[in-house]
């Protein structure tokens, strides 16, 4: 498969908590654990990472599943 580079002002992140902290702490280990939505701006498409236990993987993953979406299209006819 082709490798394609994003431009990273061509991306929205969003990141998600999976409930409401109860506190601060119980707050900053969330917000490093949720899932990632990575929307590209251009086309509209997003993806969702949220197979990792941390935020920066999730992201990772999110580019990836977003990349290979992307692809996909641009090979529709």
């Amino acid at each position: 498969m082709t490798s394609l580079e994003l431009d990273e002002s061509d991306l929205q992140t969003e990141l998600f908590l999976s409930r409401e902290p109860q506190d601060l702490a119980e707050y900053l280990v969330m917000v490093t654990e949720g899932p990632v939505r990575v929307t590209h701006l251009p086309t509209g498409i997003s993806a969702i990472g949220e197979v990792q236990g941390n935020q920066v993987k999730n992201k990772a993953k999110a580019i990836e599943l977003l990349k290979e979406q992307l692809l996909r299209n641009a090979q529709l006819p």
